[in-house]
């Protein structure tokens, strides 16, 4: 069959067959986990793992006589007994492997969000410098227009009249008045650089209070059809499930997403019955098609969700595999919204805000 080249599933207690799954190439051995405690499978499969034999102890819990399962042990006292120690030690040292690949999947993505966070400051620090160098180059060119002028009228003044003491006193006067400006000006530059320095200082220490704050926020647990508002985005939507420990999948008009609960509040408004509408999301169609920079400047978050949903469904359909979105900063609703839905959207590699010089955090790069 190998020579063959045929794909066999094959099951099997003989030790030889398991070490022959071991030493030949062409074969990998595989097993279903079993929990020892309850003796039941936790059908949990285990690539390169034989399974181990639990005969013995099953025959023990299901009543079977002593003496016999004890006569069994005996035979079994030999090589079967050696393969079943190893298949445990190999079964022990998966489960440890295991759980030191959580444990770094987790650094990683720590490591990850980290990173994130230090380019967003940094890219906010740029753009605070770019916006401050601006302010410069205009206030230096106002400045030296102004010195240019002074200077012109001082020198027609010269010429025009006789050089005596008070002309000269005069022209000392403005050199000196001249050299103060420089003076003022280059005082207001390292004012405004101080300034920007304890601004940013200020934002980041906000930032961490206003995570501290929310950590220590107790949220209520959420039922099922329940009316919510997601904080940061000030959307409304209702619970579809519970997603994870700490998080529901929410509907937020056509979209679902996971919001965790700490950023969910009850919605307390009574809701107005109506008659009820039927809506239908068309999918998009063949002549359709996506654009390289998606705008949703003015447009509500419902609204915008559909249209990023759409955009995203039509690259998927004509094979494009990066865009950029313009939601613009403001107070950062529309922003965070379409961060929060990137996150939760199957296929996106990754995301991220654009340089200054192309919007910064006004603009965010996807990459499908």
């Amino acid at each position: 069959l190998i020579e063959k080249k045929a794909y066999v599933l094959v099951t099997t207690h003989h030790g030889v067959l398991k070490n022959y799954g071991f030493t030949h190439p062409s074969c990998v051995n595989a097993s279903v986990a079993f929990d020892s405690t309850s003796l039941s499978p936790t059908y949990k499969i285990l690539m390169g793992v034989p399974g181990e034999s639990h005969a013995i102890n099953i025959a023990r819990k299901s009543g079977l006589p002593e003496s016999i399962v004890e006569q069994a042990e005996r035979y079994m006292a030999g090589g079967d007994a050696d393969v079943s120690a190893l298949i445990k030690a190999l079964t022990e040292k998966l489960d440890g492997l295991s759980e030191k690949e959580k444990e770094l999947e987790k650094k990683e993505r720590l490591t990850h969000e980290a990173v994130k966070k230090a380019d967003l400051k940094a890219l906010r620090i740029r753009q605070q410098e770019l916006q401050l160098k601006d302010a410069q180059i205009k206030e230096s060119n106002r400045f030296l227009s102004d010195s240019r002028k002074m200077l012109e009228n001082l020198v027609r003044e010269i010429r025009e009249a006789e050089l005596t003491k008070a002309t000269t006193k005069k022209v000392k006067d403005s050199i000196a008045a001249l050299e103060a400006g420089l003076e003022d000006e280059k005082r207001r530059q390292d004012e405004k650089k101080e300034i920007l320095a304890k601004d940013l200082d200020a934002q980041e220490k906000a930032a961490d209070k206003s995570k501290s704050s929310k950590t220590k926020l107790e949220a209520k647990d959420f039922q099922k059809d329940d009316r919510v508002i997601i904080n940061s985005t000030k959307m409304k939507g209702v619970i579809v499930s519970k997603d994870k420990k700490n998080s529901y999948l929410v509907l937020v008009g056509s979209v679902k997403m996971s919001v965790s609960k700490s950023n969910l509040s009850l919605d307390t408004r009574e809701v107005q019955l109506g008659s009820p509408s039927i809506q239908f999301d068309a999918a998009p169609s063949s002549g359709d098609k996506p654009v390289f920079e998606l705008r949703l400047l003015g447009m509500r978050g419902e609204e915008a969700l559909q249209a990023l949903e759409k955009q995203l469904e039509l690259c998927i359909l004509h094979a494009v595999s990066s865009f950029s979105i313009i939601h613009g900063k403001g107070d950062g609703i529309l922003q965070n919204l379409v961060h929060e839905f990137l996150k939760n959207y199957p296929g996106i590699r990754s995301f991220d805000f654009a340089p200054p010089e192309d919007g910064g955090t006004g603009k965010t790069y996807v990459t499908l």
